[in-house]
């Protein structure tokens, strides 16, 4: 870019040196042999330069694109390794999708990278251009003039001169900062505006999870009233911001024409007066023009960095972000013959802005090898618990223990090695379905085949074209194959299972499923997981009978324990209700 930018400086002051040692050789009859030498020299000089340029630009291409993945793959880095809390959070969240707006609109993070060497390139172009026109003030004629071509040929008109340009320069810096500090004003005012267009013409659309709904309730009349709106009040914004930069733009160019009508009426009364030669009239000219025009350029671009060094931002802010999860040091080794006993033990804990606990001084214990339940009603914190236990989140009061430690104390991946987790929004991945149970590229295809089997998925694998190489969804591949939400939860469990975590935790891992599945899974998890400690989160009350014992949550408290047969003859408690009330549907 530096050697780009040098480039650029120095070529046309080239040509406009060249042209006017070639007029000055036509009109001096003894420099006229040197006009072919000259002429060849001009183009040869022109051709490597060209050459230069080309490279050069070729290779600023190249980068261009190596930043954009370079900066988009430290984005997603990020957004991989920091917490999920820190995730979830909406500042978070807006950065990316400001990030992601700067990329699209305004060519991302290498846009300062080429304003920034735009502005070497003009301010060094300004510099020579200066250079030489302060030369032009040092050249005197011979002998005194009186009257106008006295006054040109005195130091007054060079002072003059200097006035106009510094007076063109300050007002083309008032008008392009006035002109940035509007442009800052008016993206600002439309980041809330950017997000739903984002979402209301990118995400929603062109993702097929959402069409059925998009059809059947005719949501594309709703998404389009949105986006109407949203250009209406846009072009509003747009409109006034436009207004601005026309109105700094005309004294820019006014203040810019009129140095260089300035300096050109300079530069004629010089020639008159024999100070400089026919040829240097159109050198000094060029110069001019290019010293007068480079000043409002070098203004532009001092504020276009500006504005796009404010716009990059939110780029920084994610890169900068840092974890807030709590790293602990002591080592934890999983092992398959070890137990580990799991403690809540005066847990209150609220979401990030909220000011009620979703969880109110919980407090029990799940013994080595014991299969806990756990069952409520929507919302009494059911999740919100399998997410402290897995470390989404830490607790605001009391501590969450295994084997008698606080899991913060723990090296973070080696306690998540404990857990084999089946959310209740578990995801899939649009790749092989071998990959998405072992989440490995190098996987065990025997023991892939074997949890599938006891996921109750295996005959459907084999009749994939390409049996566990066959990738998922149609997102990366057309060949991907489309599941139902049995199927994936189906491979959810499977993938559970090839972990083979001494903690299995299942949040409402049979809600897709149909009674004979949701039977099966149940048989083979009970052989699977014998020896295990294992949570179960399920509305469904039948999967109770298979644990040990049960919990039973009811706005952020313990309200019930024990097993299926003792809550059972609690008749005037929850569980019963519940009980009762999935039961009678099947009387």
């Amino acid at each position: 870019m530096l050697a780009l930018a040098i480039v650029e400086i120095v070529t046309p002051l080239i040509n406009l040196f060249f042209t006017a040692k070639i007029l000055d050789a036509l009109l001096d009859a003894e420099q006229r042999k040197y006009i072919f030498s000259l002429a060849i020299l001009t183009v040869f000089i022109n051709l490597v330069c060209v050459l230069l340029r080309h490279g050069l630009d070729q290779m600023r291409t190249y980068f261009r694109a190596k930043i954009a993945q370079e900066s988009d793959n430290t984005v997603a880095e990020k957004f991989t390794s920091i917490s999920y809390e820190l995730m979830e959070n909406p500042q978070t969240r807006g950065n990316y999708v400001k990030y992601h707006n700067y990329d699209m609109w305004y060519g991302g993070v290498f846009m300062v990278v080429e304003h920034f060497f735009t502005m070497v390139q003009e301010g060094g172009g300004l510099l020579v251009s200066g250079g030489l026109i302060l030369r032009l003030f040092s050249l005197a004629a011979v002998g005194g003039r009186g009257g106008l071509l006295g006054f040109f040929d005195s130091p007054f008109a060079s002072m003059l001169l200097l006035a106009v340009f510094f007076t063109s320069i300050v007002i083309n810096f008032r008008a392009d900062a006035d002109s940035a500090s509007a442009g800052l004003a008016y993206e600002k005012s439309m980041e809330s505006k950017n997000r739903k267009f984002s979402y209301y013409a990118f995400e929603l659309p062109n993702d097929y999870h959402f069409g059925k709904d998009i059809r059947l309730y005719h949501i594309a009349e709703l998404l389009n009233d949105e986006l109407d709106t949203f250009f209406q009040a846009s072009h509003l914004q747009r409109a006034g911001y436009t207004q601005n930069v026309i109105k700094n733009d005309s004294f820019s160019i006014a203040a810019t024409t009129f140095s260089i009508g300035f300096s050109y009426i300079f530069i004629v009364m010089k020639a008159i007066l024999g100070t400089i030669t026919t040829g240097a009239i159109v050198m000094y000219m060029g110069i001019a023009a290019n010293f007068s025009s480079g000043i409002s350029r070098f203004n532009a671009v001092i504020s276009e960095l500006h504005l796009c060094s404010q716009m990059i931002l939110p780029f920084r802010n994610i890169i900068n972000l840092s974890s807030p999860t709590e790293q602990g040091c002591l080592p934890l080794q999983k092992s398959t013959e070890a137990q580990y006993e799991v403690e809540f033990r005066h847990v209150i804990f609220r979401y990030p802005g909220a000011d009620t606990p979703v969880l109110k001084d919980i407090s029990f214990k799940i013994a080595k090898g014991q299969h806990l339940a756990v069952v409520g009603l929507n919302g009494s914190g059911k999740t919100t618990m399998i997410k402290l236990l897995c470390r989404l989140y830490d607790p605001n009061e009391g501590e969450i223990l295994i084997n008698g430690r606080d899991i913060r104390s723990y090296n973070l991946q080696d306690y998540l090695a404990l857990l084999a987790v089946v959310f209740q929004d578990f995801q899939l991945f649009s790749f092989s379905v071998g990959q998405n149970v072992a989440v490995d590229r190098n996987y065990d295809p025997k023991r892939v085949w074997q949890c599938l089997a006891q996921a109750g998925i295996e005959e459907r694998v084999r009749s994939m074209p390409h049996g566990l190489e066959t990738i998922l969804y149609s997102f990366l591949d057309a060949g991907g194959i489309e599941i139902s939400g049995g199927e994936a939860q189906k491979l959810a469990i499977a993938r559970a299972l090839y972990k083979d975590a001494p903690i299995i935790i299942l949040d409402e891992p049979t809600a897709s499923l149909d009674p004979l599945s949701e039977n099966e899974i149940y048989t083979h998890l009970n052989e699977m997981i014998t020896g295990k400690t294992a949570v179960f989160i399920s509305h469904r009350l039948s999967s109770c009978r298979f644990c040990d014992e049960i919990l039973v949550v009811d706005e952020g408290r313990i309200a019930q324990r024990g097993s299926h047969d003792a809550l059972l003859a609690e008749e005037s408690g929850l569980y019963f209700k519940m009980w009762q009330t999935q039961a009678s549907y099947y009387k």
